[in-house]
């Protein structure tokens, strides 16, 4: 598989306003991790630290290299275990 995408010129958003960002887009991050899940879409976001992101010169955030992956029951159930961790 192949992917581009345009090039966006910004800057580190801070892991604060990458959950800001992901929150509106109905994600909960797992505390202390840095991965995402939003029960209501089924999905997960994988490698969501902030080196993953860029906040471009309009403020808008946008994801560069995080992994999305389906949420299954098991994934879920893994996820929270991992915040008793």
């Amino acid at each position: 598989m192949v992917t581009s995408q345009p090039v966006v010129v910004g800057e580190r958003p801070t892991d604060e306003q990458v959950d800001v960002y992901l929150r509106a887009l109905e994600f909960e991050r797992i505390p202390g991790k840095s991965y995402f899940a939003s029960l209501s879409r089924s999905l997960a976001v994988f490698d969501g630290h902030n080196g993953n992101f860029l906040r471009g010169q309009s403020g808008q955030i946008f994801a560069i290299d995080v992994i999305p992956v389906p949420l299954t029951a098991e994934l879920w159930r893994a996820m929270e275990a991992a915040r008793k961790i």
